[in-house]
């Protein structure tokens, strides 16, 4: 059975009788109803008709809405395609920001760290998982304070 909708219309109803009926599969004995039902058929089209509209519009707003999410997946995708590939740091860079957090730890390691910032150690560097440790928090565990320069 197919719901399409309310119907919103005047009608009449008739009684036209009722039966008692046996189910020998189920072994159940039903009450079948007889009614007669008379409506308005330029109503009844009206109402098909709204129907059909809505139901239109419905499927329309829906494929608006698909080609909408689609484009905006391809966007997305696009753009992600043309960001440039973000590549690991080099060997080196790696051995120049360990040796100025080494040197941020150690309470005369001052001069050194201000040399390895002229080979261009990273102050914003953060420590591989598990502990991303920044240069900052070093020199704080050391004694150190977020004024010193």
């Amino acid at each position: 059975m197919i719901t399409v909708g309310h119907v919103d219309m005047m009608f009449n109803v008739k009684a036209q009788g009722v039966d008692i009926s046996f189910d020998p599969v189920t072994d159940q004995q039903f009450l079948n109803f007889k009614f007669s039902l008379s409506a308005s058929l330029p109503q009844l089209l009206k109402q098909l008709l709204e129907w059909q509209q809505r139901d239109a519009m419905q499927q329309q707003q829906q494929q608006q809405q698909q080609q909408q999410q689609s484009m905006s997946a391809l966007s997305h995708m696009n753009m992600q395609d043309s960001a440039p590939p973000q590549l690991p740091p080099p060997t080196g860079h790696l051995v120049l920001q360990k040796a100025f957090v080494e040197a941020l730890r150690r309470s005369d390691g001052i001069t050194q760290a201000k040399q390895l910032l002229q080979q261009r150690a990273d102050v914003n560097f953060t420590e591989p998982a598990p502990s991303k440790r920044t240069p900052l928090l070093h020199v704080l565990e050391s004694g150190g304070h977020i004024d010193a320069g």
